[in-house]
């Protein structure tokens, strides 16, 4: 029996989840304040939307719109305050088919989604459900993204929708208009995990307890992910400012080092990065030694390596 065929759907409840909602929040704040730290903004956020696009892409596979996907993720966070109405699920619906799209599924899918007759009235209420006054944002954000999958109002792309809704209950949430961090590119590394634990809460029964830890699992290890990245991102601003005042050919030496992850070079790996002599390669690493950019390591003579003062 599937989720929506259960008689008390959609009383859908869970267990004391007090802590793993402690958790989210906690991981959000930190993050929220190395964001405001950092004074990152358009541009990452900007970044973070394409990236979910292409995620969101090869967890459902099929046509979708690029361009409408975007328009679709951005609204979901910058515009998290205005109410969801049928209206607006259309219209995203619309945006990110490629045929036009914009209009409640017309056929039966077989074991899956509910009766094509009922889905008005489920859409109807699940929106009076999310209008209300609900539980804390990360659940939220499960709930709704659940009730979309097993509804399923739409011939294609439901779940894009569905995280599309979860967007918008944690922007409005942790109140921002902008992306901070993705879930749906950790969900396309493990598709089968994804679709596995869906499977699993829409044949269980209305207590979804286990379908919100799982999602809330997810959604540190989301913003843990983020966290990294942006740490990684800074290291290398602060990299890039320290060695702005060098020589063309150094700095640049330097800066390629850093960003294929190498950490030490040789004379000869000098000169292969930047075409000089060896004498020019000696002299300029001795500069960078004095200067605080090496360590010597190793043996003398050609065979001397340098490492990296990060």
């Amino acid at each position: 029996m599937l989720l929506w065929e259960r008689p008390d759907w959609p009383d859908l409840r869970w267990q004391d989840l007090s802590r793993e909602v402690s958790v989210v929040a906690s991981v959000q704040t930190r993050f929220a304040w190395e964001l405001d730290r950092l004074g990152v903004g358009v541009q990452h956020a900007a970044d973070l939307v394409v990236e979910e696009a292409a995620a969101t892409t090869n967890v459902t596979g099929g046509e979708v719109s690029n361009v409408g996907l975007l328009e679709v993720l951005g609204d979901a966070t910058a515009n998290h305050d205005l109410p969801m109405t049928a209206q607006r699920l259309l219209a995203w619906h619309g945006a990110v088919s490629p045929d036009g799209g914009g209009a409640w599924r017309t056929t039966d899918e077989s074991r899956r989604g509910l009766p094509v007759h009922q889905i008005p009235a489920e859409v109807d209420r699940f929106l009076s459900w999310w209008a209300a006054v609900g539980p804390a944002s990360m659940l939220r954000s499960g709930i709704g993204l659940l009730w979309m999958e097993t509804i399923r109002p739409f011939e294609a792309h439901n779940g894009i929708l569905g995280r599309a809704l979860a967007d918008t209950a944690l922007a409005k949430g942790e109140r921002r208009s902008r992306r901070t961090y993705t879930v749906s590119s950790l969900i396309a590394e493990n598709p089968r995990g994804y679709y596995t634990a869906l499977a699993q809460a829409q044949r269980g029964g209305c207590d979804i307890t286990v379908w919100l830890r799982w999602w809330m699992r997810v959604l540190v290890r989301a913003v843990d992910r983020a966290s990294l990245r942006l740490d990684g991102a800074d290291r290398r601003r602060r990299w890039v400012q320290r060695t702005s005042e060098l020589k063309t050919r150094p700095k640049d030496a330097l800066r390629r080092l850093y960003d294929h992850g190498e950490r030490g070079l040789t004379n000869r790996a000098y000169r292969s990065l930047t075409g000089c002599s060896a004498a020019t390669a000696s002299r300029d690493l001795a500069q960078l030694e004095g200067l605080g950019f090496l360590v010597r390591s190793g043996a003398g003579g050609r065979s001397t390596r340098y490492d990296l003062v990060i």
